[in-house]
């Protein structure tokens, strides 16, 4: 990165700190505590910062720079706040998980930590390792604006628990995850797409061009996630909503089955035909040798890949996904679809030599630990706040490798400004198979049969009848009807 761009960027961050600080000296109302009032004690926070480039593999050098003038101009509005990067031990970047519960286990890490696991967010809950974030963001941000609670920043609002409360926030989270060779596509004049049907046209533009599309290992492709789930959680929408002020994660199979039998849960509903529909039309581009029927980590089943090709998974969900089908020209929504022409060689270093790729995440999820309390939380808190200004967030982003943030008003990068979030996208439901599809048989059923579809041994209809009827049955076994 040249001079002129880091003053450029250094002159827009002093110029937003400015801003920033005489906005915080007029936001506060009498009385305000929490993270808009920070302690004038000395305070000292160590934060992993990794998702913003201060890894210890030293990646992402430009978002890096950013980060630290970021930090340079919050302290010069808080000459009492120390902010030190506190990466993980690099001899735990195969054991982070363990490694992050061990930190809280014990008491002795970051301040603020890298969470990127709803599962285990659930679990350290439960644990009381975690703190909350939900008093700080019903507090203004004094750093935007009119803003009158930090939550109204957010498209999407933080994840919330079962229990109702806010544990974990992504500053930036995803619409989309994409890795595509951009020299392959400039020279046949394609484009990254921004809605449906121009994804579907993009893959018909590819089969048409006779360019031969190599099939690597899934994490040289997007790492896509795609289920049923997403249809679950529309059909059982209500049952959610139920559960959701509970102590429960997912629905109890007796709820599901429950649901099948009064007519609340089918497959032959809107929301899994158009999902059927939409990964039929998928499948025909699919690159030869991405339906191997699977191998080890292929729990999931639909388009199998074993380590060879495409993984096709899931975690995105939200109620509005399947409302953008490929036949309409919305923007993306919530979900992560795959365009797999990166090369085996490259697709571990996707962002440099000839290949660069739009990687596009939501990676940088911060979870607030419990034994971060009093001061240094309201600092921890006062400085996400900081960091959550759009402009802020913006100049973490790059043209080569960047994230759709999940703060309103963020200008993005031009490579970016395609992928959009839909402002109603508030619902994140976490299930799992198991309970989902009610039994072990159902479950079966539905991958083999799916694979009969995706192999052209069996119609969307013919699949419809025979799962809807194996969901019948597991319905009955369950409730010994």
């Amino acid at each position: 990165m040249d001079n002129k761009h880091r003053i450029t960027r250094r002159d827009m961050l002093k110029m937003s700190a400015a801003g920033a600080a005489g906005a915080a000296a007029t936001a506060l109302p009498a009385g305000m505590v929490g993270a808009s009032a920070p302690s004038q004690d000395e305070i000292v926070l160590n934060i992993d910062f990794r998702g913003y480039g201060a890894d210890p593999l030293g990646e992402n050098m430009e978002q890096g720079v950013a980060l630290a003038e970021i930090l340079d101009s919050y302290k010069a509005i808080h000459p009492n706040v120390t902010v030190n990067h506190a990466p993980i031990d690099p001899g735990a970047w195969d054991d982070i998980q363990q490694w992050a519960a061990r930190r809280l286990q014990a008491a002795d890490g970051p301040d603020l930590l890298f969470g990127n696991w709803t599962y285990l967010i659930e679990d350290w809950m439960t644990a009381d390792l975690v703190g909350w974030w939900d008093p700080y963001l019903e507090s203004p941000n004094p750093y935007v604006e009119g803003n009158m609670q930090w939550a109204d920043q957010f498209i999407k609002p933080g994840e919330r628990q079962s229990n109702g409360q806010t544990a974990w926030l992504g500053l930036d989270n995803t619409t989309l995850w994409t890795y595509y060779n951009k020299d392959m596509f400039a020279a046949n004049g394609w484009e990254a797409p921004t809605s449906w049907a121009e994804q579907i046209s993009l893959y018909q533009a590819i089969q048409d061009s006779g360019v031969a599309i190599p099939v690597s290992d899934y994490f040289g492709l997007a790492y896509a996630v795609w289920t049923f789930d997403m249809a679950t959680n529309q059909v059982l929408h209500s049952t959610f909503e139920e559960i959701a002020a509970g102590d429960l994660r997912e629905p109890l199979p007796a709820q599901v089955s429950e649901a099948v039998l009064d007519g609340r849960y089918g497959i032959d509903q809107e929301p899994y035909q158009d999902c059927f529909r939409l990964l039929t039309e998928w499948w025909q581009y699919t690159p030869e040798g991405a339906h191997s029927g699977g191998g080890d980590g292929q729990d999931y089943g639909l388009f199998l890949s074993g380590e060879a090709a495409s993984r096709y998974g899931g975690i995105w969900e939200n109620k509005n996904l399947l409302q953008d089908m490929p036949t309409n020209e919305n923007p993306f929504e919530w979900g992560a679809f795959p365009i797999p022409i990166i090369s085996t060689d490259e697709s571990s270093h996707a962002t440099g030599k000839q290949t660069a790729a739009v990687f596009i995440a939501g990676h940088t999820l911060f979870t607030l630990p419990a034994y971060n309390s009093g001061a240094k939380r309201d600092a921890t808190a006062d400085l996400l706040m900081y960091l959550s200004v759009p402009d802020h967030i913006g100049a973490l982003l790059s043209e080569d490798q960047g994230l759709v943030p999940n703060i309103k008003n963020v200008v993005l990068p031009p490579s970016l400004s395609g992928f959009r979030i839909n402002d109603d996208a508030t619902y994140w439901f976490v299930n799992s198979w198991g309970n989902t599809h009610i039994t072990a048989e159902a479950r079966d059923a539905w991958v083999r049969n799916w694979q009969l579809v995706l192999l052209g041994g069996m119609s969307v209809d013919e699949y419809t009848e025979v799962m809807q009827a194996e969901l019948v049955k597991a319905a009955e076994d369950t409730l010994n009807v």
